[in-house]
């Protein structure tokens, strides 16, 4: 394991080592894994993926509003985070998640917002020299906690799914994708499906 190595190793790396661990354990829960963000390992629950907008800021990934994050510092810990992005999806959950219990307050930004769920009963030490099989026991011991946490929100949230319906894509819009002078393309409005963009022969 990259832990027994003689040298410093960082919290990011930390997480990189147990992400494939971490991501079969999420998968057997069954919940969906998010993409792949160094540092982190993010999923959500498959009624969250139908339901939640993915209206987020365009720098962030897939462009998600919110998302589950396990990361590493000094111990692993759960969160539930708000991404930028459009302002009534975040108010929307900012506000479903307000009654939600945390390790830490989360401060209203215009930036993440980070419901500090959980924190694992043990560290990178009691993991050390102990093969997949060993680590995975271990961390399951813990999941039970993660899970009830999960379930929590996930109820939270579905509270609120007709308003977050409501800020999904209309089925009859049709994108409009604009080359930018930086050259990327970039989806800047949606626009009456009758106004669709012929395809290409």
């Amino acid at each position: 394991m990259l832990m027994s190595k003689n040298k410093r190793i960082t919290n990011a790396e930390i997480v990189e080592e147990f992400k494939p661990i971490l991501q079969e354990i999420i998968t057997e829960s069954g919940w969906a894994i998010g993409p792949n963000n160094k540092g982190s390992v993010l999923f959500t629950t498959p009624l969250l993926k139908k339901y939640i907008p993915n209206n987020g800021a365009k720098s962030w990934l897939n462009h998600e509003s919110f998302t589950f994050s396990i990361f590493y510092d000094k111990k692993f810990y759960l969160i539930a985070k708000t991404l930028p992005g459009n302002n009534k999806t975040r108010e929307l959950l900012y506000s479903a998640l307000s009654n939600i219990k945390c390790l830490k307050k989360p401060k209203k930004s215009h930036d993440w917002i980070n419901h500090i769920l959980h924190s694992t009963s043990f560290t990178m030490a009691d993991l050390a020299s102990k093969n997949k099989g060993e680590i995975k026991i271990m961390l399951k011991k813990d999941w039970s906690k993660i899970t009830a946490e999960v379930n929590k929100v996930e109820a939270e949230l579905l509270k609120h799914k007709k308003q977050l319906k409501d800020l999904l894509p209309h089925p009859d819009t049709h994108y409009v994708l604009l080359r930018t002078q930086n050259s990327h393309l970039r989806i800047i409005k949606p626009v009456p499906a009758i106004h669709k963009l012929p395809s290409a022969a």
